[in-house]
């Protein structure tokens, strides 16, 4: 798991050109982790190799809301906007998108979760990880990530530095 938030981190660098803004955004992390142990514990699902991919699976899932809102914050202060209105403006815009995908993926997944038929054990731990993780990664994604934003990223209108 380790390692997948470290390549994470590393991919996401380059990308905003930023030491800071990618630990913004891995910070959805320990909150999708929230989610996996709280879902694992209703359901009595073990901590087993199915799960910690499912966990693996949720990191790449929360990574990918919090680029989606950054990448637009990052966008509306290149066009002018103050850090405060475009931290607003940007978590407005990118809340349905970031819901919707979230939805699916849930939704897509809850009958593999609840499956209880023969056969079907060694996927329903890997399907309560992802669910659970991406459903508190998203919502604490959608508050904490603009908060955060706020007070760690260093931006002015020309770089994302």
């Amino acid at each position: 798991m380790g390692l997948a938030v470290i390549l994470a981190y590393l991919i996401i660098m380059p990308l905003f050109r930023s030491f800071r803004q990618p630990l913004i955004i891995i910070i959805a992390f320990p909150l999708g982790i929230i989610g996996v142990a709280l879902l694992m514990w209703v359901t009595g699902t073990n901590l087993n190799i199915q799960s910690l991919m499912g966990i693996i699976m949720m990191v790449g899932i929360a990574v990918s809301y919090g680029n989606i809102l950054i990448d637009r914050i990052n966008s509306l202060i290149k066009e002018g906007k103050a850090k405060r209105e475009a931290i607003v403006n940007g978590a407005a815009d990118r809340f349905r998108p970031v819901l919707m995908t979230a939805g699916t993926t849930i939704f897509g997944l809850l009958p593999t979760a609840m499956a209880r038929s023969a056969g079907t054990e060694a996927n329903v731990p890997l399907a309560i990880a992802v669910v659970g993780g991406t459903f508190m990664a998203t919502l604490l994604t959608l508050y904490i990530i603009p908060i955060m934003y706020l007070l760690i990223a260093k931006t002015n209108n020309t770089t994302n530095y």
